[in-house]
């Protein structure tokens, strides 16, 4: 059996609704592949696979972005990989502002892991993109020496950009093709670093990101591609800021207080929460953009101790606010808006 050389689909020529097609196996590349490499452009729907299966007592390593540390103990692992060890890679930490410490930051990560029970070797940042901290992780694994090293996570997390960061390290050519696509990765993809293999395995799919609700031409100018610059806005009650044309936070109740947003390209908009709907209604589309499909409603969050709050905004960012206070937030029905209390080290 041959396999894309992009996405690690089996090639196939019967059913082109079906990954893998190729018009002719001597191709390297399926359809879908061809058509991202060239033109960025994705040719079937996102892959919605759940936490691959592991055969044997590899390592694995379960890589997440940093901006989906709110889902990052939603999953039991032990769960899935009862006989693995476990190593939890914390990607693109370049795009976090410069007052992050990632030394205080695993060490967050690790007290949290272990008050949820997940038993991890280590937790480490690292760039995919850049290859920061890259060298100290093959020599991690290395150290620990598995025959088999699995490469897990959600969809978007860079799982294939790490791959080829690996074999760009080792002088090799490009082993998965990279995109800001989700599902993009279809079967393992696999390649030998010194006596150990290399697995990259699908993207795990996770509902209520930017994804599901608008399409890639869209979200793609959304993803946070350079180090992100806190937006401050300081709010009294009956406040409130628009989000692009898919989302509205508003301050209900409570005293005056910080609200610091961590996004990427995305406008927002202060105005009184009185004439927030209509103005909202009358601007989408035009000044506040992109807009979804999808109908929004709207849903509560009480902040009740007088500390700081993180609240992950899809797979886009982070708003961090002090309590007590409460707020309504207006989005995409299922939207993957997570609270959690207290924030990560420099945000």
């Amino acid at each position: 059996m041959k396999v894309c050389k992009g996405c690690g689909a089996i090639l196939q020529t019967e059913d082109n609704k079906k990954e893998g097609f190729v018009r002719s196996l001597e191709y390297e590349y399926c359809l879908n592949c061809f058509s991202i490499k060239h033109y960025n452009k994705p040719l079937v729907e996102i892959s919605r696979v759940h936490f691959p299966i592991v055969k044997d007592k590899g390592l694995v390593v379960y890589l997440i972005s940093v901006f989906h540390l709110n889902v990052l103990f939603k999953y039991d692992l032990k769960k899935f990989y009862p006989d693995n060890d476990i190593i939890l890679l914390i990607n693109k930490v370049d795009l976090l502002p410069m007052t992050v410490n990632f030394d205080v930051l695993t060490s967050e990560i690790k007290k949290e892991a272990a008050v949820n029970h997940i038993k991890l070797l280590e937790v480490m940042p690292i760039s995919a993109l850049k290859g920061k901290y890259l060298e100290i992780f093959l020599e991690t694994i290395t150290h620990y020496g598995h025959k088999n090293v699995y490469f897990v996570g959600l969809q978007n997390s860079g799982k294939s950009t790490l791959i080829n960061r690996i074999a760009q390290h080792l002088e090799k050519e490009e082993v998965a093709l990279t995109s800001k696509f989700p599902g993009l990765t279809q079967g393992n993809i696999s390649f030998k670093y010194n006596n150990q293999t290399l697995i990259d395995t699908p993207g795990v799919f996770e509902g209520g990101f930017i994804s599901d609700y608008l399409p890639y031409e869209e979200f793609n100018k959304l993803i946070i591609n350079k180090r992100v610059k806190p937006v401050n806005y300081n709010l009294d009650p009956h406040q409130s800021i628009i989000v692009g044309g898919f989302l509205i936070v508003s301050f209900i109740k409570g005293d005056k207080t910080n609200f610091t947003f961590y996004l990427g390209n995305i406008n927002l908009h202060r105005t009184k929460y009185e004439n927030v709907y209509s103005v909202f209604e009358k601007h989408k589309g035009e000044l506040f953009k992109p807009t979804v499909e999808e109908k929004l409603e709207k849903r509560f969050m009480k902040l009740e101790e007088s500390s700081k709050y993180t609240i992950s905004l899809f797979d886009l960012g982070y708003l961090v606010v002090k309590g007590p206070i409460t707020l309504e937030l207006y989005a995409p029905k299922g939207a993957n808006i997570i609270l959690k209390k207290g924030s990560y080290h420099g945000l």
